[in-house]
């Protein structure tokens, strides 16, 4: 646990390299409940003629996040990408999205950038449908300007404690010429009814078996998406769109401290906290940055 904590300060600090070695602690730590590991460990060497399975871990936004390393390993590599997601990831053909019945050795996903030294891809690496994003441009029109909110992250996972923002927290976005459009998925969504502020809402968004399919469609027909610390950040940033995270004093590791932009993403810009769980000048420095 103390090596796996001690990465975590280092990831914090953008220091990395030191990190990654701590960070493969985490499923020993028990902090990652770990993966099906039926084969020996992938340890970033040549592949040669092994075929290598990639396991998921973590949340959907770290499957988006760490999907953009998947293309850059040479040879035989499948990924088991969560079925939900198979058709958001396939948006890149280069992603290794095969079956794979027989391989050699496996990885979990969020240790590709401490075993793998190639590049990874560059935002956009996520593309949105042609023919879904043009019935949603359709759908939310050209008038105003379009701004996608989210706020609400999934309630069940300990690192959501502090993540996730009150509706009525975005009230000051809420501008004369501004439509603020939610991308709000199930949890949250109650809020909306007693926000206080016009929200506009679209019927049967995403409503089908695979995830975010209409969510990235719609951004691309969005000006901006304003969004909490959950997936919908990385869905936005992976699509190369322009996105405000809010975020706590303490964020996770990959916001890193004191910074408005992300290595990440570059179409992001971070907006923090100054003291711990007041989100009222996180949004008074949003509303002022809208108009420009």
């Amino acid at each position: 646990m103390l090596l796996y904590n001690r990465a975590l300060l280092l990831l914090l600090r953008g220091r990395n390299e030191e990190a990654w070695p701590g960070w493969e602690q985490r499923f020993a730590a028990g902090a990652i409940p770990p993966p099906p590991f039926a084969r020996p460990q992938w340890n970033g060497d040549d592949l040669g003629e092994r075929a290598l399975l990639v396991l998921p871990e973590q949340g959907l936004g770290d499957i988006i996040q760490f999907a953009r390393y998947l293309p850059s390993i040479r040879g035989r590599v499948g990924f088991a990408a969560p079925a939900k997601l198979q058709r958001l990831l396939s948006s890149n053909p280069a992603m290794p999205l095969a079956a794979l019945p027989r391989y050699d050795v496996t990885a979990p996903l969020l240790s590709l950038p401490a075993r793998h030294a190639a590049k990874p891809a560059e935002p956009p690496y996520l593309f949105a449908e042609p023919d879904r994003t043009a019935a949603w441009r359709a759908r939310i029109g050209e008038h105003g300007l379009r701004v996608g909110i989210a706020w609400q992250g999934f309630s069940g996972r300990f690192e959501d404690r502090g993540r996730s923002i009150p509706l009525h927290a975005f009230a000051p976005l809420a501008q004369p010429g501004v439509r603020l459009i939610s991308l709000q998925k199930g949890e949250g969504e109650e809020q909306i009814a007693g926000a206080g502020f016009a929200i506009e809402t679209f019927p049967k968004l995403d409503d089908g078996p695979d995830a975010f399919l209409d969510t990235a469609a719609a951004m691309t027909a969005l000006d901006l998406i304003v969004t909490s610390d959950t997936s919908i950040a990385h869905l936005a940033g992976a699509l190369g769109r322009p996105v405000w995270v809010a975020l706590r004093l303490v964020p996770d590791w990959r916001w890193l401290l004191d910074r408005s932009d992300s290595p990440w993403y570059p179409t992001m810009r971070l907006f923090r906290q100054s003291t711990d769980g007041d989100w009222d000048p996180v949004f008074a420095a949003m509303a002022q940055a809208l108009p420009r």
